[in-house]
C-alpha cells in the first residue's frame, strides 16, 4: 500500500435477476488488518448492489478512523458517476450516489479507481456468500452432499455437466439458459414425482422450495433430468425470480 493511503477499500455488488436477490459487500484493508462488511438486499438492481457495497466500505472506513483512502471497484457505473465523468440518469440511483459522495467528502483524501473484475474476486466472493447464506443456499449445499444424482438426459448433459463443474461459480445466466422443452418429465404430476425420487431428496426440496407445489414439481423434474438437488433448487429459484420480474414489468406498463 502506498504511504499516501492509510486504507484501501475493495467493493462489489451482485444481483441474481437484476433486479432480484442481491448483495453488496466490501473489504477494508487498514493497519495490517482486513475488515469485511456485507448487506443482503431482497430485491435490487446490480447497480444498487454495487453502490451499496461502496457505501458500506466508506461507512466502515470512517468508523475505523481511516483518513486517506483509495477505493477500488469493477463497476464502471459507480466509479464513473462518483468521479463525475458520467451523469446519474437513473432515478433509483440518486440516493445511493449522494450518500456515497457525502461519505467520501469526510476523508482527508479519497480516490476511487476502476479495476478489472478478475482483480476484485475477494469482494465478489463476499457478495455471493452473503446471497447464499441469506437464501439458505449454503445449508442446502451441505445437506445435499451425500444425496444420489440421476444420469443427465442426453440433450441437457453438456449444460448440466458445466453447471456441476462450475459449482458455486455457476451464474444466474447458466441456470436461465438451461431449458428442457417439452420432454418425458414435463407431464409427470407431483404425487408421481415424489414416488420416483429418494425420500431425502423430496424432503430437502420440500423444505427449500417455499414458492409452492408448482415450483416443487419443477424442481423434482429437474432432479430426474440429472441436475443435482442443490442445483435443482437453485434452478427453480432463478426461474421463479424471472417470472416475478415479468409480472412486475407487466404491471409497470
Amino acid at each position: 500500500m502506498s504511504k499516501r493511503w492509510d486504507a484501501e477499500i475493495y467493493f462489489d455488488g451482485g444481483s441474481r435477476g437484476n433486479p432480484g436477490l442481491s448483495a453488496g459487500g466490501a473489504i477494508i484493508k487498514y493497519q495490517d488488518k482486513t475488515y469485511v462488511v456485507e448487506k443482503f438486499l431482497a430485491h435490487a438492481t446490480v447497480n444498487e448492489a454495487e453502490y451499496t457495497g461502496c457505501i458500506l466500505g466508506l461507512e466502515k472506513a470512517l468508523e475505523l478512523g481511516c483518513e486517506n483512502i483509495k477505493i477500488f471497484g469493477d463497476s464502471q457505473v459507480v466509479i464513473n458517476q462518483i468521479q463525475g465523468l458520467w451523469k446519474v440518469k437513473a432515478a433509483n440511483l440518486f440516493e445511493y450516489y449522494h450518500r456515497a459522495i457525502e461519505l467520501s467528502k469526510q476523508f482527508n483524501q479519497c480516490q476511487i479507481q476502476w479495476i478489472r473484475r478478475e482483480h476484485n474476486q475477494e469482494a465478489d466472493a463476499i457478495c455471493n456468500q452473503c446471497m447464499d447464506k441469506s437464501t439458505g443456499v449454503t445449508l442446502i449445499r451441505e445437506e445435499s452432499i451425500d444425496l444420489p444424482v440421476c444420469e443427465p438426459v442426453t440433450k441437457l448433459s453438456k449444460q448440466i455437466q458445466e453447471i456441476v463443474k462450475l459449482g458455486e461459480k455457476a451464474s444466474f445466466k447458466h441456470f436461465k439458459n438451461l431449458k428442457s422443452g417439452n420432454d418425458q418429465f414435463s407431464g409427470i404430476k407431483l404425487v408421481q414425482l415424489i414416488e420416483s425420487v429418494p425420500v431425502n431428496v423430496w424432503k430437502l426440496i420440500q423444505q427449500s422450495v417455499t414458492e409452492g407445489e408448482e415450483w416443487q414439481t419443477k424442481a423434482l423434474r429437474w432432479y430426474l433430468r440429472g441436475l443435482p438437488v442443490e442445483h435443482c433448487i437453485h434452478k427453480v429459484k432463478v426461474d421463479w425470480e424471472i417470472s416475478q420480474n415479468a409480472v412486475r414489468s407487466k404491471f409497470k406498463k
